[in-house]
């Protein structure tokens, strides 16, 4: 199986769900989206665009790049606290690990967790055997 590149917009726009969908308020969606655009902006600006070529090094690149720009601290901290939230969300599911844990106190007791993995992020795996499987890592 082939897959796909992700881009920053992409995830950014499937962070944005996760964050609606667990009911975070309209104005921290407002900061993460505002705060993220920024460094989408800059890794677009820098020949970044896939989660794939996101480094180490860009994200410090980044941060001494706001860092010259004399910006106040509290500005830089909302910066970092930002991305840090949206690459932490990148990195659960880019590694399989978003999974649906129970279901029944939503109200939905008969639907298979695959399915419905499946529907929130494509390629999502509900098992870390199902991650390894993927990665063929697992027999």
């Amino acid at each position: 199986m082939q897959r796909r590149t992700t881009t920053l917009l992409d995830a950014l726009d499937m962070f944005l769900l996760d964050c609606e969908a667990r009911r975070l308020t309209d104005l921290t969606r407002k900061f993460y989206s505002s705060k993220l655009s920024i460094f989408i902006r800059w890794c677009a600006e820098n020949g970044v665009d896939s989660l794939d070529e996101l480094t180490a090094h860009d994200i410090r690149r980044f941060q001494v790049h706001i860092q010259r720009r004399q910006l106040s601290s509290q500005y830089q901290h909302n910066l970092a606290r930002a991305i840090r939230a949206f690459l932490n969300y990148c990195v659960r599911v880019k590694r399989g690990l978003y999974q649906i844990a129970d279901l029944s106190s939503l109200g939905v007791l008969t639907l298979s967790r695959y399915p419905i993995a499946q529907l929130l992020v494509e390629d999502s795996y509900i098992s870390f055997e199902a991650a390894l499987q993927f990665h063929g890592m697992y027999d």
